[in-house]
């Protein structure tokens, strides 16, 4: 997920300006309110939700580099961060310390900052065993390698760690790729108290190979309504071709998604293709 720059001045919210709303500051040191906060800007977020799945075929799969369907915990945890590589640490030449995105029990959110150890795991004692949720991972400081040397995973501590990898798929809740510095995962949970606008959403092929291919998006979404978590599934129109520019969606009516609400971005392609897709949404109070 990145900060990007308020696109509409005049964005409505039940009729009224979304400036003009003087919400209450409800996670004053969570980015990214903080960073959109700064010089009294207002109490919304501008964000891009970005992802990559390397190997997306004819199944709907998430967009997402582990070329898995994202696996919700049903409870709560404890954060861990590690990398697979000892060059990572508080001192070293690779990534030294990271940020998590991370949404309590009650979807309250946080921003969690962590000194790597390599490929030791650190554990967050400010949360402790209440996490819920992990919407994104940031490299916040690094070496002279300008790069974190191995893949960083963030996941529940209750699994078991090998050489800095965690060894249980489901709890691995997260992750950056060698040298990549960001996540890419294309998913996100809205905390309490906020709702999601998604604007527009940008997809394409990122290879090169000749291969005829052309492939569908969709949103997947699950809403919490009285303590259970329904499916949804929101096809969005227009193909993925690899010989024409990326798809360019924009919603004809506004796509809004409530508290609580998980969204994860999902593809299929005739053949099997590099996915890239970047969702542009505005992140505000209710």
């Amino acid at each position: 997920m990145y900060i990007r720059a308020k696109a509409n001045n005049d964005l409505m919210l039940d009729g009224t300006p979304v400036l003009e709303q003087n919400r209450p500051e409800l996670y004053p040191t969570a980015y990214p309110f903080r960073e959109c906060n700064k010089g009294g800007v207002g109490k919304v977020a501008y964000v891009s939700i970005n992802g990559q799945n390397p190997a997306v075929g004819a199944s709907l799969v998430d967009v997402a580099d582990a070329n898995v369907n994202r696996v919700y915990p049903t409870t709560a945890f404890t954060v861990s961060v590690s990398s697979g590589s000892a060059t990572d640490t508080a001192a070293g030449t690779g990534a030294q310390a990271v940020e998590v995105d991370v949404l309590d029990t009650d979807y309250k959110l946080y921003t969690l900052q962590f000194e790597l150890a390599g490929q030791t795991e650190v554990t967050d004692v400010v949360l402790g065993a209440n996490a819920l949720r992990i919407n994104d991972i940031r490299i916040t400081r690094w070496g002279t390698g300008v790069a974190n040397v191995g893949v960083i995973y963030v996941y529940d501590s209750s699994d078991t760690v090998t050489a800095g990898v965690p060894q249980t798929p489901a709890k691995i809740f997260g992750r950056i790729l060698a040298s990549a510095n960001v996540s890419r995962g294309a998913f996100y949970t809205v905390p309490a108290g906020c709702k999601l606008q998604l604007e527009k959403i940008r997809a394409g092929i990122n290879d090169n190979t000749t291969t005829a291919r052309a492939g569908s998006l969709a949103i997947k979404t699950f809403l919490l309504i009285g303590g259970r978590r329904i499916p949804s599934s929101i096809f969005v129109s227009g193909q993925i071709y690899n010989t024409a520019q990326p798809v360019t969606c924009d919603p004809s009516f506004p796509l809004v998604f409530d508290e609580k609400t998980d969204i994860v971005f999902q593809a299929q392609m005739s053949a099997v293709a590099v996915v890239t897709l970047c969702a542009d949404a505005v992140l505000f109070y209710k």
